[in-house]
């Protein structure tokens, strides 16, 4: 056991049960070793390079600040408070972020998860965010998801959910294992070959939705409170009761593709019903 003192470092390695005292700065790699763990405590850390974790880390408040080039994360349990992504960061094994992630450089996502468990905006991207395959999660009741980006998988955990902007799933889904999704403003595009919906009981409500690239398989019902776009195909899976509803007026759906095994309702007080084939209607 160890106390890390406050001080620049090249490079530093946790190798027992480790805490920092003050905030550190690593120029290049900052280790925690297989089965030990280092606590982060209320500090501020800034790594030039690499935070590789094959251990545990912890963190109560402060901020990881990620100023160079290089991975952050690990086969380890990684849990930060703040993220500052500034320089050119690859995920390179799930992290937890309890607070705010903020990108203002490079971070690519890879295969990896990022849990983001506050609410409020929990994730900002004024740099360059490339999802590759990763998944991002967001816990927080209450969480808004605000940045217009392209994400690969995107999942949403307890309780209500904010959407605003423009955003792209460009792989396997958009999914809301529990609570509610609420959009005012913006578009989601589905542009990979998945799915979007939620799990029974949750309320999942967009404004804009276009459907393009390929047919998608609804895994529940949905409203849209503004214009449905479907450039490909709508999918109700094996579910025919599945209900796409579709509260906006004037003209909520443009049709240039197909719509099978799914209930669409017009339910906008003045809306035209597209001149296009149903499975119900």
């Amino acid at each position: 056991t160890a106390n890390i003192a406050s001080t620049t470092y090249y490079n530093l390695t946790a190798n027992g049960t480790d805490t920092l005292s003050g905030n550190v700065t690593t120029t290049n790699n900052l280790t925690v070793n297989s089965g030990k763990s280092l606590n982060l405590s209320t500090y501020n850390v800034v790594v030039g390079a690499n935070l590789n974790n094959s251990g545990t880390v912890t963190h109560t408040s402060g901020s990881v600040n990620m100023t160079g080039t290089g991975n952050l994360g690990g086969s380890g349990n990684t849990t930060l408070y703040a993220i500052n992504i500034i320089g050119t960061v690859t995920l390179a094994g799930t992290v937890t972020s309890t607070a705010t992630t903020t990108v203002s450089g490079t971070l690519n996502g890879s295969s990896q998860t990022l849990k983001l468990t506050a609410p409020g905006i929990p994730f900002i991207i004024t740099g360059t965010f490339t999802a590759d395959t990763s998944h991002i999660e967001y816990y927080g009741d209450g969480a808004q998801i605000t940045t217009n980006t392209t994400y690969y998988v995107l999942d949403l955990y307890n309780g209500s959910k904010t959407l605003n902007g423009d955003i792209v799933v460009g792989g396997l889904y958009l999914y809301l294992n529990s609570g509610t999704l609420t959009q005012s403003t913006g578009t989601v595009t589905m542009a990979g070959n998945g799915f979007f919906g939620g799990a029974n009981g949750t309320d999942f409500t967009l404004y804009n939705l276009v459907l393009s690239s390929s047919t998608h398989q609804m895994y529940s019902s949905v409203t849209t409170t503004n214009v449905l776009t479907i450039n490909s195909g709508l999918n109700g899976g094996v579910d025919p009761t599945l209900t796409m509803n579709l509260t906006g007026t004037g003209t909520p759906l443009i049709n240039n593709g197909t719509i099978t095994t799914s209930t669409v309702t017009f339910s906008g007080a003045t809306a035209s019903i597209a001149s296009t084939t149903y499975y119900n209607l």
